[in-house]
């Protein structure tokens, strides 16, 4: 799945399934991190 600019901000999701993402790029992460 393409994720990119995606806002997973409280989402439950594993790091597995983060590590099957075809891009994270500027995804703002669970945490509210922004992926670079």
């Amino acid at each position: 799945a393409d994720l990119s600019d995606a806002n997973l901000r409280g989402a439950k999701v594993t790091q597995a399934q983060l590590n099957k993402a075809k891009s994270l790029q500027g995804t703002v992460m669970p945490n509210g991190s922004k992926h670079p």
